[in-house]
């Protein structure tokens, strides 16, 4: 696929894309990538997991990218994996998940529940404690994914109560799994 001079996806596509999956405000149009949160999410995703390509100006599926179509449950582990990334955000989207699989939450529900999480594990560089602000910052980071993903769900307008969807709580379970089994150099890595 030909990408923009600027190197973003097609005006068309981003269209599409929007109309498509009801990812735009009715009756307007997006112009670029850039105006369509949910697809950037997933564009980003599958560059991390080097399920795409980009050389010049053409973006194209890698030779993984091409044999994870043809195996659902690969590129369903692998979306699981993506969406959970890795570091801090791994360790907040652990603690996050784990508390969604008990129930849906809201925003500030499960921002505190993860909160104790982050204040017993990790201290900023000048050694204080994290804020609240600092956590749901970092628990953004994992919605937004899981939200384009379909793994998560809001059950009002304002976005303020969460749930995992089906097919997100067997991809939770799925990257608690593969993060339960992975090597660890250190207790929280």
């Amino acid at each position: 696929m030909a990408l923009t001079q600027a190197g973003y996806l097609p005006r068309a596509l981003v269209v599409e894309a929007a109309e498509r999956y009801d990812w735009y405000l009715p009756g307007m149009v997006p112009r670029t990538e850039h105006d369509v949160a949910r697809l950037v999410e997933l564009h980003e995703l599958a560059r991390t997991a080097r399920l795409l390509a980009k050389r010049h100006r053409k973006l194209s599926l890698t030779t993984r990218g091409r044999r994870y179509l043809t195996d659902p449950a690969l590129l369903q582990a692998t979306a699981a994996q993506a969406w959970f990334g890795d570091g801090v955000r791994a360790e907040f989207a652990e603690a996050a998940a784990a508390a969604l699989l008990g129930g849906e939450y809201t925003l500030d529900d499960l921002t505190s529940a993860v909160h104790v999480l982050a204040t017993e594990a990790f201290t900023h560089a000048d050694g204080s404690t994290p804020q609240p602000d600092d956590t749901r910052h970092v628990l953004w980071q994992w919605l937004r994914p899981g939200e384009a993903l379909g793994f998560l769900s809001y059950r009002d307008r304002r976005r303020s109560t969460i749930a995992l969807t089906p097919t997100g709580r067997a991809a939770a379970l799925t990257a608690l799994r593969a993060r339960a089994h992975a090597p660890r150099s250190t207790p929280w890595a």
